[in-house]
């Protein structure tokens, strides 16, 4: 069921083209959901913003928070005319604490707005409809205030070529236009420059996407997960772990997190374990073992498992399930 929101606030939409999934009534202010998708049209000072806000007096659990859905230069462009970033504000944000990011990079054959609703739609005219992960509810049930932003890859494509999102560079770009852009009027004066802490999370096949970006933000990005993504021999995020090390001690100053769920599927399992083992043996060499955790044995990861600096965990979901309900679970501690 989607959530409904008390308010929507609009201000410069000749700058950007505002849509959202109901016709608003006239004025006051429509109401629509917090994963409503309000696309915009170009990238400008002005921008407009479509946030639906939560009641102050509501609890954490019911908590609420704002998203938005935009089109900037920098992303990926697709036949579609649909938005190519995905954006949400917690409700648990606070502009005067530090702020931090969430990257989520999707797996193959899905668009924005199937994926981060409750329930899937169809991408292209005629097709089946694609998996939805309930992205708006899991970061408001984690209560992480982080801005989570998922960027569109390859639209509905069986591949996860990361497109013009090929490098560090080009996903801060991204992050700029849209934190200095059309998230403004929410997040008030806040730079990249501002950024204090980073996470990337892929899902499945979003991992190149991972692979291309991870030297994104420099030492800013801290925390990585792979939601069943681990399919290939993941050369950068072995190099990430393998220069960090020490930075997984327990207890540490600015800790970093690696967190690895896996299913039971002959693609990732095996290749998932081995990396395990590297991964084991570089932190027993630096007497970070009690750092590290691989449970083997599968069933639901918790919170506090995903605590552990180093987890790798043996999920008893299917593949396309871990996504929909564990990434709460890894935004939890970020």
């Amino acid at each position: 069921m989607r959530r409904t929101a008390l308010a929507l606030l609009f201000t410069g939409c000749a700058a950007f083209a505002c849509r959202r999934e109901k016709s608003p009534p006239a004025p006051p202010p429509a109401i629509a959901s917090a994963s409503a998708f309000a696309s915009a049209s170009a990238f400008a000072s002005a921008s407009a913003s479509a946030f639906a806000s939560a009641s102050a007096s509501a609890s954490a659990s019911a908590c609420v928070g704002r998203s938005l859905s935009m089109t900037l230069p920098s992303g990926n462009p697709n036949t579609f005319g649909k938005p190519n970033l995905w954006a949400h504000i917690p409700c648990a944000y606070r502009a005067d604490r530090p702020l931090r990011l969430a990257f989520v990079f999707h797996g193959h054959a899905n668009c924005l707005e199937s994926l981060v609703g409750d329930a899937g739609v169809r991408c292209r005219p005629g097709d089946a409809p694609r998996i939805a992960h309930d992205v708006a509810a899991q970061v408001d049930r984690s209560g992480t205030g982080a801005i989570v932003l998922v960027p569109q890859l390859a639209y509905d494509e069986r591949h996860g070529d990361p497109g013009v999102l090929d490098s560090g560079p080009a996903l801060e770009k991204l992050a700029r236009e849209a934190l200095e852009g059309p998230l403004s009027p929410a997040l008030g004066a806040r730079r990249l420059a501002d950024v204090e802490r980073v996470a990337m999370i892929a899902i499945s096949g979003g991992y190149q996407a991972l692979h291309a970006v991870l030297g994104a933000f420099g030492d800013r990005t801290r925390e990585v997960f792979l939601l069943d993504a681990y399919y290939a021999e993941h050369g950068p995020v072995d190099a990430w772990v393998d220069k960090h090390v020490a930075d997984f001690a327990r207890g540490g100053a600015r800790p970093r997190r690696l967190g690895v769920i896996y299913s039971g599927l002959d693609s990732t399992r095996p290749l998932t374990q081995a990396f395990a083992a590297r991964v084991a043996a570089a932190m027993q060499k630096d007497g970070l073992a009690t750092s590290m955790l691989h449970r083997d044995v599968p069933r639901d990861p918790t919170v506090d498992e995903l605590a552990t600096p180093v987890a790798f965990l043996f999920s008893d979901k299917d593949h396309d399930d871990i996504p929909r309900t564990d990434l709460a679970k890894v935004l939890a501690g970020f």
